[in-house]
This record gives structure tokens, sequence and C-alpha cells, in this order.
């Protein structure tokens, strides 16, 4: 008897470290994907931000008051001045700056002594004078600015050149860390200037920020996440160059996501699944003679099921049966596989599409693929908005994507069923092979695209848990 306690220890003992050993890894990839999803989130905003600033700056660069003090050389630089600080205040920029035709500074808003610079040499302003307009990224005085210049004129007549900018703060920041719930600072030459708290319930404190800068400082661009520790807290890290930026200064950010936070739940289901077994133990040594036919075969079930959750088949459900203790152990253990299985969000597309060809979108859906006719070749056309069920409002963050069919395109729309249909190996179907199936099909009619793209499904994944659903379009023009 005492052997079969002996082997009730081993078997609760192996499940625990396998559980352990599953979660930590899942928890370790999983934050390794949701650092991948925030990256992409803070490029999308940043974007976005810029799109605004783009607008922003269209309108005030067909000011006519402005375009009027730039135009005459016989305004004082007080009434420039003056034009640009009341459009300043109602704008509430960070930086509005204005140029002659040849990129000297004629009015500087936050600056009256930078009357008579040469931005010349300055990208943006460069590119406005020439294209029309140009965005990009500032530094000046320990702060960055997120900046867009137009070209100003009198019809063919170029006047000069208008910059508008907003600074990059922690609002940048904390616009992240709302939507993903994943921290963000953005480091300057070795100090943050802008960085979001590092969890929920707590603002970003002043030692708070010191750890993060040492933290985000010691982090090397372009690699993969790795592990550090920001005042005893361990996150995993991934930094990169901000984008728009190309001066010589040092401007990069870094998103992070708690490891501590991550593993919790783990802490707490290995403290109640070692309760279980001490008290399973307990009632075991006491009742070994009695219980030993009832408990073999539960217990032989739960070292089965003990394997399947150390192999990563999360989907695996114990039997409960036999004692009270065993069927209490087996729930505790499908809870926990519960809980590991459970890891979902929702998203969709909204597609508007008119008789000319032309779609316009807005969601966080699968990519739409775009077989062109003219070329043979497959287009991705991702959706760059946002979950449903983030944040309250999320008219800020979703943008309306247009697109273009020619005659003879096909356009193909799917669920996560066909890219993720998994086959008895547990690899995936993927995006790559439904692009190479739809290269296939896509000059056959749109029912024998469907049809054959759900035959391939069906012969990758021949049991599946999730629906599949398919819309082939082709655009006759």
């Amino acid at each position: 008897m005492l052997a079969m306690v002996a082997l009730l220890l081993v078997v609760l003992a192996a499940t625990v470290v396998a559980v352990v050993l599953v979660v930590e890894r899942n928890a370790r990839a999983q934050l390794v994907k949701d650092l991948e999803r925030a990256r992409v989130v803070f490029v999308e905003l940043q974007a976005y931000r810029h799109t605004l600033l783009r607008s922003s700056s269209g309108m005030v660069a067909e000011e006519p008051r402005l375009k009027a003090v730039v135009a005459s050389d016989e305004t004082s630089a007080e009434t420039v001045q003056e034009v640009l600080a009341e459009l300043r205040r109602s704008l509430g920029a960070d930086v509005l700056v204005v140029t002659d035709e040849s990129g000297r500074i004629i009015g500087d808003a936050t600056d009256e002594t930078a009357t008579g610079r040469d931005l010349s040499g300055n990208d943006t302003v460069r590119a406005a004078l020439v294209r029309g307009e140009a965005g990009g990224v500032w530094v000046a005085d320990g702060a960055a600015h997120d900046v867009e210049a137009r070209r100003l004129a009198f019809g063919a007549t170029v006047v000069g050149a208008l910059a508008l900018g907003f600074r990059i703060d922690d609002r940048v920041a904390e616009a992240l860390f709302k939507q993903t719930a994943t921290s963000v600072a953005i480091e300057l030459d070795g100090h943050l200037v802008s960085a979001s708290r590092l969890s929920a319930d707590r603002p970003l404190s002043a030692e708070d920020r010191a750890a993060l800068e040492r933290a985000v400082v010691s982090l090397k661009s372009g690699g993969g996440p790795v592990e550090v520790d920001v005042g005893g807290r361990r996150f995993l890290a991934q930094a990169a160059p901000l984008e728009g930026y190309q001066g010589k200064s040092t401007l990069r950010y870094a998103v992070l996501r708690s490891l501590d936070e991550a593993l919790a739940p783990t802490r707490r289901l290995v403290a109640v699944i070692l309760a279980i077994v001490l008290i399973a133990t307990a009632l075991s040594v006491g009742f070994a003679f009695q219980l030993s036919s009832a408990l073999a075969r539960p217990l032989a079930a739960l070292s089965s099921f003990a394997g399947r959750i150390g192999g990563g088949d999360l989907k695996a459900r114990a039997t409960v049966s036999g004692p009270v203790e065993v069927q209490a152990l087996a729930t505790a253990l499908n809870d926990m596989a519960n809980e590991l299985e459970r890891n979902e969000h929702t998203t969709l597309s909204l597609i508007r599409y008119w008789a000319d060809g032309r779609l316009v979108y807005a969601g966080a859906h699968e990519a739409i693929l775009m077989a062109r006719a003219a070329t043979k070749r497959i287009e991705r056309l991702p959706n760059p908005g946002t979950w449903l069920g983030a944040m309250r409002d999320i008219s800020r963050f979703t943008v309306n994507t247009e697109a273009r069919l020619s005659p003879g395109d096909v356009a193909l729309l799917y669920t996560d069923g066909l890219t993720e249909a998994m086959n008895p190996d547990r690899r995936q179907l993927g995006i790559e092979r439904v692009e190479s199936l739809f290269a296939e099909y896509c000059e056959k009619p749109v029912e024998e695209i469907r049809d054959r793209l759900l035959e391939a499904v069906r012969r990758w994944a021949p049991k599946s848990d999730d629906d599949v659903t398919v819309v082939v379009m082709r655009y006759r023009g």
C-alpha cells in the first residue's frame, strides 16, 4: 500500500512539474506574441497620429492670414509672431514654424530668436518645399516631436513652408498601454522622453521611471525579446528605432510586458494543486487498503492526462471519477486546463464595395488576399484596426483603408479557421500556404476557387474545432 501512496505522490508531482513547465513556456510564448502585436499597434498609432497631424497642417497651410504674412515682404516680425502664437494656442501645438521659399525661418511660435535660421538642410522642410508635404520626427533641446510640413503657395508660386508638430510625451505611451496593456518607453540619447505606466493598478513613479530608463538603455535595438529587471520586477522587452527619425541622436522605443504578472496565475494554480495533493495524500494513507482498487483506474487516467498536458495538448480533459478526493483533483486539473486554453479576443472587419471596383474597409480581422489579374501576383492587404473590447471608444484608432479592383482581380475573405486549421502533426495551414493555393486557383471560376480551398482545408485538417468561412469575389469591370 505504501508503494501505491508513493506512486500517487510521484504522479502528482509529475503533474505539478508538467503544469509548471507547460504554463511557463506557454506564458513566455504568449508574451512574445503580445509584444509583437503591441509593436505593430504602436507603429500603427504613430502612423495614425501623423495622419491627423497631416490633416491639421493642411488646414493651417490654407489659413489666409498665415499665407498673407508669409508672402508679404512688408509684414513685421511682430505681426508674424502674433499670427503664429494665435494659431499655436488654437491648435495646442508644440511646434509651429514658417519659412520662406528658400527654407529660412521667418517665424517660430515658440522661439522668437529663431527668425533667420536656415532650415533648408532639414529633410522634412526640404521635402515639403519640393513635394508639397512631408513628415518626420524632430529632436531639439532633449525632446522629440512628431512633425508634418506643408508647402505654402499662392497658385503656382511657392512662398514658403509650414511645420506643425506635437511633442512625443507620456500621452503617446499611455495610448498604447490603454489599448494593449503593454508598457512602452521612448528613449532619446539615454533618457526617457515618453513612458507609460508599468501596471494598470498604479501610475509611473519617479523610481519606476528611473528603473525603466536603465532597463531600456541596456536593450539592443532590432533583437528579439529579452528579460529585463525593472525595479525588482521581471519584464520581457524589445527595442527598435523610432520610425520617421533620421538624425544623429539615438531615438528608439521599447515595448514591455510583465513576466511576473503573466506567471502569477501559474503560481496560484500550483498552490491549489499542491493543496489538493496534500489532502489526497493524507486521505490515501488513511484509507489505502479500502481505496486501493478504486484508486487504480482513476490514477492511471490522471497520469495519462498529465502526460498529455505536458506534451502541450491543452484541449485534453480528465475524466472525473473515483473517490471524492480523486474527483476533486481531476476537477481542479480540468479547471487548470480550461484556464490555460482560454486566450481569446474578438475582431471584425467591415467592407464597403462600389461598382467601380473601389473597396473601403476598416477593422482588425484577417488580411484580405487580392489576386491581381494584370501582374499574376497575390497581394496581402492588412486591416490596420484594433480589437473589439480593448477600450470603450476606438474611433481614434479605426482607419478607413481603400483598395481598388481592376477587371479580372479576385479578392479572398476568410476566417481564421482557414489559416489556423491544424493537421495531426499540430502544424497550422498558415497564410503562406493559403496564398500559394489562392495563386494556383485564382484564374478559375469563383465557385471552384471556394471549393478547392475548402477541400484543401479538409485534407490538411480532417478534424477541425473551428469554423471555416471563405468569400471569393471577382471584379469584371
